[in-house]
């Protein structure tokens, strides 16, 4: 590839790096250069989660009408203490959820 063609891979308004820290004209040296910085905004925090669950409790109780709420409530709770831990908590609630149903269709 071609330093004119490497141009091609810049963003208008961009300067691309010195050849001397690339890798190649399109992936800089550094990994760590491409990771994305999240801040508080971008990850699910601990309330927002929170309100999630208490969303996936009141649909797993007019999924389920007939089974009791201590059930339903056991099968989240435990679903969502396997997470306990993990970095990632975007998907969480409906990974409790899902889990939730497994749990509770294979029970009945």
């Amino acid at each position: 590839m071609q330093a004119a063609d490497a141009d091609a891979y810049v963003k208008p308004g961009q300067r691309r790096a010195p050849a001397s820290t690339l890798r190649s004209p399109i992936y800089p040296a550094k990994p760590s250069a491409f990771t994305p910085q999240r801040d508080d905004n971008s990850k699910m925090n601990a309330t927002t989660e929170d309100q999630h669950i208490s969303v996936v409790r009141q649909r797993l109780a007019r999924r389920f009408p007939t089974m009791d709420s201590g059930v339903i409530n056991q099968a989240i709770d435990t679903a969502h203490h396997k997470f306990d831990g993990r970095p990632v908590r975007d998907f969480v609630p409906l990974l409790v959820e899902r889990a939730a149903i497994r749990s509770l269709t294979d029970d009945t």
